[in-house]
């Protein structure tokens, strides 16, 4: 698992010191993966939590965010919040 996490960091080009912004679920292995890579490059990983559209505007105003990591159901969801907030 460690080495599938950072193959999929390097495939990335993720880098020391990076911050993710995860709405990956943890038991899924996307999630698993996909969260170890920040840590283990020394980065910040920040958790969204039970999902919710709008936390992804809200985190992005308030914190450097390098990247983030989601389902497909996220990725289409996205857009549209961030027209309700005036974002889009």
């Amino acid at each position: 698992m460690v080495v599938g996490a950072l193959l999929i960091a390097k495939s990335r080009a993720l880098y020391q010191g990076m911050t993710c912004l995860s709405m990956l679920p943890l038991f899924h292995i996307a999630g698993v993966s996909r969260n170890l890579g920040p840590l283990l490059l020394e980065g910040c990983l920040i958790f969204s939590g039970p999902f919710n559209p709008s936390f992804f505007w809200d985190i992005l105003d308030s914190d450097t965010i390098n990247y983030y990591a989601a389902t497909p159901t996220m990725h289409q969801v996205r857009p549209f919040s961030g027209a309700k907030k005036g974002l889009g």
